[in-house]
């Protein structure tokens, strides 16, 4: 039995969004055997993958808790865009769900678009476009962890308590 109890896959589960990219995602992920949260990437929302995704892999905003934290994954990609972001609807909706999960003991966001950053990545344009208003949410409400995947290279950062992993 693996020791965690929860997986969070933060998006680019294909590379085209394809229909077949998607058959082939599925059949690989169902082998996992841990409660799974899967949020789409830029790469799975190219084509018509915005659509497929909620069929394959289900809601692209969530909240899922556990005894003592709460994950809330939120959807930062753009139709056929590398770029990312939070709109107001969303960004609204996660300020929300911060509050009514205050008493949690541990509080984690999911994202796909990194916040900061990455080092040792490449050339830097991809972080959310309003990702210092989303920084300022995050800490004002005392999330403990972030996590976002998009570069596809590991780092972790400690950001003045707040813990912002990209995977």
């Amino acid at each position: 039995e693996a020791p965690f109890d929860l997986v969070v896959h933060t998006g680019d589960v294909t590379d085209s969004g394809l229909r077949e990219a998607y058959e082939h995602a599925a059949s690989v992920i169902k082998t996992i055997r841990k409660p799974l949260v899967i949020l789409p990437g830029n790469h799975d929302c190219r084509n018509v993958g915005y659509e497929l995704f909620e069929d394959y892999f289900g809601d692209l905003n969530g909240v899922r808790q556990g005894e003592d934290y709460v994950l809330i994954y939120v959807d930062s990609s753009i139709p056929d865009q590398n770029e990312g972001r939070v709109g107001s609807s969303k960004f609204t909706w996660l300020k929300n769900r911060l509050i009514e999960y205050s008493s949690k003991k541990y509080k984690i966001v999911a994202v796909h678009h990194h916040l900061i950053p990455v080092p040792k990545a490449g050339t830097e344009r991809n972080v959310l476009f309003n990702a210092g208003d989303l920084m300022d949410l995050l800490q004002k409400y005392d999330v403990d962890l972030v996590l976002s995947g998009h570069r596809h290279y590991p780092n972790v950062i400690n950001t003045n308590g707040m813990v912002i992993s990209n995977a």
